[in-house]
């Protein structure tokens, strides 16, 4: 095999394989705003591996805690918390040994805290005294690994300990922080004078302030509006003092506590953020009057909170604050614009505003909105739209491309048909230029550009919809994907073959059958077809229909049967040809966890 053959093979497998991870996602749920239909139609989830564990492991783990290398027990003790987490059962058995090796005078450190790691992943509460009394040396990888556990456990001895630790200026930070966190966590009443002391300390640490007044603001609801308005009124009033006074707050709904709020609204963004995210679950209106202001913030989180604020007051006048969020230069603030928009839809009185606001942004200058308003005209199935949306498949940006693409097929106008095909045409023509110049590159040295990645995902969205609308002028064009060496795209090429099955439901056509046998069949080793045609090739025999596929379906299906991507592509397939009552795809497989440091030869 030449080279640049050989890099072709690279260069398209590469990409298949990530669109193939990629698209794991789509094949239980659509995202919302670009599906997937032929990881969809039909739906095939993988089976679970179920993790199998020699039973011999925990002899010998436990036999290496014996031994004198140091390294060895470490080891040992980390593959015990692994294994645990990974599903090995019945270590609960060996909390006892855990306990007594951990405790051993002259352990070393680093297996001491390995131990104390396992002990804490298996949840062994009886470990609480032994783990405690490690955790009161100090030392900080200890302290750090033992607090969460034992605030999680409750265990009444520690309270003291931290404390005296929160007040200790001569304990390092993060074990102080550490005993602030597990102080919270217990809810112990004593740490409120000790950590109030701290927060009001103008010139202290502004880490421990913050931490400090985050602990009181989870664990207290009431009685803290004094210390906050001191902290926010007084004229020298910092940043930090406004950071620590709104964490006060957090969980305050009285109404001194709700006017400080609403002024913290407008300040600083770490100051506002809280206060907004406050007053929103205590009753949105209470920032109805800001949100408008609040959208034009510079920061897209308090930006995103006040859109929320502004889907509340749902009027004519809110709506179009939201949709110029569909411009917003962070993508979780238009994505969420847009959600809320779609959900205004639902109110009659407000659809029309909702739609109007939607289509002056379809028609803008700016792409992120453009985008965004497309995506919305194809989940409203908003068929005036679809003379503007048809255009925008020619659009500069390649979101604004694929976006509308994945409208027009939702919309479904057949309108758009003819002029979607000739772009596919293009695309189609431009991917298969960029692969012959790499063959013609090979050995000449001279540099080909990268392939345009964008070509494929919109492709293939072009061939779902074709397949999808029933397009029979598109077949031309669709079959010219089936050849390993088309030069297409591989998601591309397992789109085409998912719609051909569309366009010939119920109808076998020989040639097709035969053609998509064979390239579910190609392993061949040096250069195998891509798993994403190979699924598509079986799911289209069964939709055809195609008898005459039985033979490579049932090769498959047996050969390849833990694979849902092949395996359970193929018995779908059967199934729908004959009607056999086959096993269903298995929901769980056997999986030997090995590779252990330690593990029997055989």
């Amino acid at each position: 095999m030449n080279r640049i053959v050989r890099h072709s093979i690279v260069l398209f497998v590469l990409i298949g394989t990530c669109f193939a991870q990629a698209q794991s996602s789509y094949e239980l749920e659509s995202s919302d705003a670009v599906d997937w239909p032929m990881y969809l139609d039909p739906v095939l989830s993988p089976a679970t591996p179920n993790s199998v564990f020699h039973e011999r492991l925990p002899e010998l783990w436990l036999a290496a805690l014996n031994r004198p290398e140091a390294d060895l027990r470490r080891r040992a003790a980390n593959a015990i918390t692994d294994s645990h987490q990974r599903g090995m059962k019945g270590w609960n058995e060996h909390v006892d040994t855990l306990i007594t090796k951990m405790d051993e005078p002259d352990q070393h450190s680093l297996v001491r805290l390995a131990l104390a790691r396992a002990l804490i992943a298996l949840n062994a509460k009886k470990a609480a005294p032994s783990l405690f009394g490690h955790a009161k040396s100090g030392q900080p990888d200890m302290v750090l690994l033992v607090d969460p556990a034992l605030a999680k456990w409750d265990h009444k001895p520690a309270r003291q300990l931290w404390l005296e630790r929160i007040s200790n200026a001569s304990v390092g930070s993060q074990i102080r922080l550490s005993a602030i966190r597990s102080l919270t966590t217990v809810g112990e009443p004593a740490a409120t004078d000790v950590l109030k002391k701290i927060v009001v300390k103008r010139t202290g640490d502004p880490v421990f302030r913050m931490a400090g007044a985050r602990a009181m603001g989870s664990s207290e609801s009431k009685g803290l509006e004094p210390v906050a308005r001191q902290l926010a009124d007084d004229s020298n009033a910092t940043i930090v003092d406004r950071i620590v006074a709104v964490h006060l707050l957090k969980n305050h709904r009285s109404p001194a506590a709700i006017e400080l709020m609403k002024r913290f609204a407008m300040a600083e963004p770490s100051v506002a953020t809280v206060s907004i995210e406050r007053l929103l679950t205590i009753d949105p209106g209470l920032i109805r009057s800001k949100a408008a202001k609040l959208s034009s913030s510079p920061d897209a989180t308090v930006r995103r909170l006040a859109s929320n604020a502004l889907v509340h007051r749902a009027d004519e006048k809110s709506i179009r604050a939201i949709a110029r969020l569909l411009d917003d230069l962070s993508p979780t603030v238009r994505h969420t614009a847009r959600r809320h928009l779609m959900k205004l839809t639902q109110n009659v009185e407000l659809r029309d505003h909702v739609m109007s606001a939607t289509m002056d942004a379809l028609s803008g200058k700016s792409w992120r909105g453009v985008e965004q308003a497309a995506t919305m005209m194809g989940q409203l199935k908003h068929a005036p739209a679809a003379e503007r949306v048809v255009i925008l498949i020619k659009h500069e940006r390649h979101e604004v491309r694929l976006a509308s693409i994945v409208a027009l097929r939702r919309i479904g106008v057949r309108s758009t048909l003819a002029p979607m095909l000739a772009r596919a045409r293009a695309l189609g023509a431009k991917s298969v230029a960029q692969y012959k110049a790499w063959e013609k590159a090979d050995g000449s040295g001279k540099e080909v550009p990268p392939p345009d990645l964008s070509i494929g995902l919109e492709l293939a969205q072009l061939n779902l919809t074709f397949g999808v609308m029933g397009f029979a002028e598109s077949e031309e064009h669709l079959r010219k994907h089936i050849p390993k060496k088309s030069g297409y795209p591989t998601e591309a090429r397992g789109a085409a073959v998912w719609a051909l099955g569309l366009l010939h439901e119920g109808q076998a056509d020989v040639g097709l059958a035969k053609a998509f046998s064979q390239r579910l069949s190609d392993l061949n080793p040096e250069w195998p077809e891509t798993v994403q045609v190979r699924r598509m090739s079986a799911i289209s025999i069964g939709r055809m229909n195609a008898k005459s596929g039985l033979g490579a379906l049932r090769k498959f299906y047996e050969e390849e049967l833990l694979s849902h991507h092949i395996g359970g592509a193929c018995r779908w397939a059967i199934v729908r040809i004959t009607g056999e009552q086959l096993p269903p795809f298995p929901k769980t497989y056997d999986f030997r966890e090995s590779g252990w440091f330690l593990e029997p030869i055989n």
